[in-house]
């Protein structure tokens, strides 16, 4: 057996505190468990020695003189000393004993290489040399890895938390809306002159990042009081994050402006006024905030607090090449900040890095993250935390970074020899060679990795093919070790997607059809089989990963059990006998007087997604600057007749970037649009372009939208298209159309409608009918529809029949909403509401020549039976009508100058902005776009 010996005399106990912290125990069990796998037994743990020799003294303090015990820091520092026989590990904080014992196994002959990757030493006896070790860490915070836990030891990276739940974007947890946002909106962002905490709810100012008023002295005391509470009820921990919410939507009240010296998107200064503060109240504990997005240059006035710490954010757009260092060019924007920071504040300074490329693509930031990890340490930068990590050999990425953060001037080369070695096995010489290729590849200038721009900036078919050699090669060496294959094919998937999305014959006309289908099929069965988190598909699709699997190889798999798909199958076992549809023409699908375009059926950009940062969620395509290759949606289509005059409606949103991109629209190569779009930012809208008549053609016509913007980022100088629709301008049918319908009998789908779902929906059917707080009397449901163009404000009629819990001379406090068809900035629509006890119904017209307001009796109304309502507008004739169960409509003048301010929502049951709910149900909604209501109906 294994004989562990310290001065000749065998090592034969264990003694720690009696009531030790929780590291110190798992320090105890992890050193016994790998005693047990060598000797076969596990060290007596006491509390006293019974002998002077052959000990393992655990955080026994006084073995260290206090001086010795101080140098070791608060970080997970520690000191190892071979005395009289014994061994003693000890240090200033909890973590050190857990990060000496791993030592100490490490000097008997073990290693660790990530969770579960042991090597065990091989020989049968050891003796422990002369040792007096003293090991700090050089980064205080060191998040390496992907989580807070990689095993136990975690390689020697953990450090105490801040709390179970949060680690960024606190500021909103630190002044809860769910308490304070009702009755003090005040104390949250205001954003063109509106406080957010008006408009949302609690659970949607989390979802949607809204920031604090930095500026309102209460927010401070609340914030400072709060943070007290938070350090007094988490011992241990070392690190209180202070951070803005994600995003762009800072306060901009004045007095916050106040806050920042140079008018503009700056805001350190205010940010730092306000962590300052609640430093100072909190003198002893590490209050960490962030220089990221809007604060990441530095201050220009305010200096931070000796207790407060700063993580630096190489972020984009400012950073667009994480291959490079800051002096690349897509990265220069961010170099002076970086100088700056680190010139005037390196003490105060942590990094927080970006080193996820992509999930399921190749890339190689490894080079790069140890340089990095290296120059901020030289620059006096203590911290380190990684949101995301490579998704390609990453373990590897892991355990040099892990061992960097303790001794950033490690030679990084023999450290990835060792990896591989140990992880590949006999695959290790051709999996070194790919890495050393890749490395190449990554450290050429004109290389550039990064989630904003597109694989071919990084790597080409030719390379792509030479690497896959190399893993055809390295499969074979280790085709009997079924662990090491299939952590081969783990690497080697992402080269497989990579190479798929560079070589797919939609795109690419000259590839060969059965290279492509055989290793399409290479790629299915890894991804299928696989347990890796960034490779795995799972058994339910998302919409990204079908969107894929259609945009790259004509493939439309079911969202469930896609694997039993035939087509999937067929290309798993026998690709070579597969047909794929790579060459396809749109097929428009037919609307109401006129045709869509699916986004599916579109080619030239990447795969549909779901978008819905700071704005509704949609399902969209991108269309990016022009330094992409995906500056251009092309479509070829077909149509059954001829259209004549005809309009392109396109349902779309700006980049969240200043300045609205430039495009031009192209039918059958004649342009019929060029200049800044006219979409809006964090939001949908419309742009209507006339085509002129003689342009469309029965048969095949082709449609371009392309951005004529340059940009070096590929995440500024888009646009995003949400629906494409080609409209006759003279539609033949009756004139009194019905524009929009829904029964609400099943679900809240319209039947007729701009969205035919709704795009804001926590309403729900009851009885057949719209529960517009009928069941249950509340006022937080809402159900809203986008009415794009498709209800006009020069005529209309809008009828509905509702089931009231209320009579008209109730006496309580509610205001019912019922319609709400509001144009921009309220210049245009309607609203349809009974206001607190008065006996009747309101309809106030919007117009730009203030409201009107007109109130209609109600006879035979009673709670609890249906009621019909009507009510309608006619800009020609200057009147609006409201109508009460079929009797004679009051009528009223009205000047409307509407045109120019089209709906752009329709609320039913509620408000917009304000929810209030009808306290209804209702059912058989129709909109026409005539006025059919007339005074002796």
């Amino acid at each position: 057996g294994f004989i562990f010996t310290v001065e000749s005399a065998p090592l034969r106990f264990l003694v720690a505190p009696v009531d030790p912290c929780q590291d110190v125990k798992t320090a105890i069990t992890e050193f016994n468990r790998y005693h047990s796998q060598l000797t076969g037994k596990a060290l007596p743990v006491l509390h006293s020695p019974p002998e002077k020799t052959g000990g393992l003294f655990l955080a026994q303090k006084a073995d260290f003189s206090p001086q010795e015990l101080t140098v070791t820091g608060s970080f997970g520092g520690y000191r190892i000393r071979q005395k009289e026989g014994n061994i003693h590990i000890a240090g200033a904080s909890d973590s050190a004993v857990l990060y000496g014992v791993y030592e100490l196994l490490e000097q008997i002959g073990f290693r660790f290489y990530g969770e579960d990757l042991v090597k065990i030493p091989e020989n049968h006896a050891f003796e422990l040399p002369d040792l007096d070790l003293l090991k700090v860490p050089a980064y205080d915070i060191r998040i390496v890895n992907a989580s807070e836990n990689l095993g136990a030891h975690n390689l020697h990276t953990r450090v105490a938390y801040i709390t179970k739940r949060v680690w960024e974007h606190t500021n909103l947890y630190l002044v809860p809306p769910e308490k304070y946002a009702e009755s003090h909106p005040e104390y949250y962002a205001m954003r063109d002159g509106v406080r957010q905490a008006s408009l949302l709810s609690p659970a949607e100012m989390y979802s949607q990042w809204v920031m604090l008023c930095l500026s309102n002295p209460k927010v401070r005391e609340i914030a400072a009081e709060n943070l007290k509470l938070w350090a007094e009820n988490s011992p241990g921990k070392l690190f209180y994050v202070v951070m803005q919410m994600d995003g762009y939507g800072w306060c901009q009240c004045p007095e916050c402006r106040k806050l920042d010296p140079v008018p503009g998107n700056i805001h350190t200064d205010r940010l730092l006024d306000y962590v300052n503060f609640l430093a100072r109240r909190n003198p002893d504990i590490l209050v960490v905030t962030a220089a990221y997005c809007y604060t990441a240059p530095p201050p220009i006035k305010i200096k931070p607090e000796k207790n407060v710490r700063i993580f630096l954010c190489p972020y984009t757009p400012e950073v667009g090449d994480q291959g490079h260092w800051f002096d690349a060019p897509d990265n220069r924007q961010f170099l002076p900040w970086y100088e700056g920071w680190t010139k005037q504040f390196s003490e105060h300074l942590y990094i927080y890095d970006y080193p996820l490329i992509s999930r399921r693509n190749l890339s190689l930031p490894h080079e790069q993250m140890y340089f990095r990890m290296k120059r901020y340490a030289q620059d006096g930068i203590r911290g380190i935390r990684y949101c995301g990590r490579p998704s390609f050999m990453t373990a590897l990425s892991y355990f040099v970074c892990a061992k960097l953060a303790w001794n950033p001037e490690l030679d990084t080369a023999p450290l990835t020899q060792e990896f591989i070695a140990f992880f590949y096995g006999d695959g290790a010489d051709e999996m070194q060679a790919v890495y050393e290729r890749l490395k190449a590849i990554a450290l050429q200038p004109d290389r550039i990795q990064s989630p904003a721009q597109p694989i071919q900036k990084f790597i080409n078919i030719p390379e792509a093919e030479e690497l896959l050699t190399l893993f055809d090669r390295a499969e074979e060496q280790v085709r009997q070790n079924p662990i090491t294959l299939q952590r081969v094919r783990d690497e080697k998937s992402f080269l497989l997607r990579t190479y798929l999305d560079l070589y797919t014959p939609i795109r690419n006309p000259t590839a060969d059809l059965g290279i492509f289908k055989r290793r399409l099929g290479e790629y299915l069965n890894i991804v299928v089989k696989t347990k890796n988190f960034f490779a795995k598909f799972p058994e339910t699709l998302d919409k990204r990963q079908r969107s894929w699997l259609w945009s790259c190889a004509g493939i439309d798999v079911p969202e469930k059990n896609w694997v039993e798909d035939a087509t999937v199958r067929a290309l798993m076992t026998c690709p070579d006998e597969v047909t794929l549809d790579i060459h396809r023409q749109t097929t428009l699908q037919s609307i109401e007087n006129g045709w869509e375009f699916p986004l599916e059926m579109v080619h030239g950009l990447e795969p549909p997604l779901i978008y819905g940062y700071h704005c509704p969620p949609r399902k969209c395509v991108l269309i990016r600057n022009n330094m992409t290759q995906f500056s251009a949606l092309d479509a070829d289509f077909i149509l059954p007749v001829y259209p004549g005059a005809a309009f392109l409606r396109i349902n779309g949103q700006d980049d969240d970037k200043p300045e609205a991109v430039h495009i031009s629209v192209r039918i059958n190569g004649a342009l019929i649009f060029e200049g800044k779009n006219g979409f809006p930012e964090n939001d949908w809208g419309d742009m209507e372009l006339q085509i002129p008549d003689g342009i469309l053609r029965t048969g095949s016509n082709t449609l371009r939208i392309k951005v004529n913007d340059d940009a070096q980022n590929i995440q500024t100088k888009w646009i995003a298209i949400h629906q494409l629709q080609l409209l006759c301008s003279n539609p033949i049918g009756n004139e009194n159309k019905r524009c929009f319908f829904a029964s609400f009998k099943e679900n809240c789908i319209a039947e007729h409608g701009a969205s035919k779902e709704p795009v804001e929906n926590t309403m729900r059917i009851f009885k057949e009918a719209l529960d517009a707080g009928y069941s249950a009397e509340t006022s937080q449901s809402v159900l809203g529809y986008m009415t794009g163009n498709n209800i006009r404000f020069s005529a209309g009629t809008i009828s509905l029949e509702m089931l009231p819990l209320w009579n008209l001379d109730d006496s309580d406090d509610h205001y019912r909403t019922i319609i709400d068809l509001r144009g921009p900035h309220n210049k245009s629509g309607f609203l349809l509401y009974k206001y607190n006890t008065r006996n009747f119904l309101n309809l106030l017209a919007y117009t730009e020549d203030g409201n009107v307001l007109i109130n209609s009796p109600c006879p035979e109304w009673q709670a609890g039976k249906w009621q019909k309502i009507s009510f309608s507008w006619n800009e020609e004739k200057q009147t609006i009508q409201l109508s009460v169960n079929n009797q004679k409509p009051v009528c009223k003048t009205a000047i409307l100058r509407n045109q120019q301010n089209p709906p752009t929502f329709l609320y039913v049951g509620s408000m917009q902005k304000y929810v209030r709910n009808a306290g209804a149900l209702i059912r058989n909604l129709t909109i026409y776009d005539a006025d059919i209501l007339h005074p002796m109906q």
